[in-house]
């Protein structure tokens, strides 16, 4: 959870729910044990801005919300929730439950168990009650721009297009979705899983057409999108059978 003061969020499946802690590593660690969470699957997930960690965790059905800002540990939600697996153990980009924050504020988007895409926005003492974003989605990506959240995401195998969502302080979409880039599959284009990541500049969407790198940026929170700029190919490394000689020879200016 950040970095200054290295903090560690965990869960442990109990026998009767799901056991919570979090541990601060400062010159000494302190363990603060949070309320159980009912159900079993544990997960957790964390966002941070500037002194204030937003932590979430919870199990298959239940979802809690904890504000934290050096050791005052504030619970602000509990909500029950089909949430299935929302980590992805193994690809962050494939997680179905994202935060985005600032220090007065909280998004959590979620797909639950019937691939509704969900969002809930915290306060600094409480949330509000879940709202639908989409009927059917697959995969999500959240970035935060001040009191704007902007979320892309694809509805699955069937309908790749990548879309785009932008909303507004108390959660409500903002004009309509976009699709910023074509989606031919299955040949190609700006499709399925994405990513989004963020500056104090811009916005830049990021996408795989098979081997290659797709990007976009928006420097006006996700109003409009063109061609990432700034942008530097490197060629990859030789692999061929005489690529070692080679780069022994140059490195002893043999060769050019």
């Amino acid at each position: 959870v950040a970095d200054e003061p290295l903090s560690i969020l965990m869960t442990l499946d109990a026998a009767d729910g799901v056991d919570a802690a979090l541990v601060v590593v400062a010159h000494s660690a302190q363990t603060f044990t949070l309320p159980t969470a009912a159900g079993s699957g544990g997960w957790v997930a964390a966002c941070s801005a500037e002194t204030v960690r937003w932590l979430a965790y919870g199990s298959a059905s239940e979802l809690r919300l904890v504000r934290a800002q050096g050791t005052t540990l504030l619970p602000i939600a509990t909500q029950r929730a089909q949430l299935g697996e929302p980590i992805d153990p193994s690809d962050g980009a494939r997680d179905r439950l994202v935060l985005s924050c600032t220090e007065q504020l909280l998004r959590v988007l979620f797909v639950d168990d019937k691939r509704v895409l969900r969002q809930i926005t915290c306060g600094e003492t409480g949330c509000g009650a879940a709202s639908e974003l989409a009927p059917v989605v697959q995969q999500l990506s959240a970035v935060q721009r001040q009191d704007v959240t902007i979320v892309s995401y694809y509805e699955g195998p069937l309908a790749p297009t990548i879309k785009l969502l932008r909303l507004d302080a108390q959660g409500r979409p903002v004009g309509p979705t976009v699709v910023a880039g074509s989606c031919w599959e299955p040949l190609g284009g700006l499709c399925g899983t994405a990513s989004l990541i963020g500056d104090a500049q811009r916005v830049a969407l990021l996408a795989r057409d098979g081997p290659d790198l797709l990007a976009l940026e928006s420097a006006n929170t996700g109003r409009s999108w063109s061609t990432l700029s700034g942008f530097q190919q490197r060629a990859a490394p030789n692999s061929g059978s005489s690529a070692p000689m080679q780069q022994h020879r140059q490195r002893k200016g043999l060769e050019e």
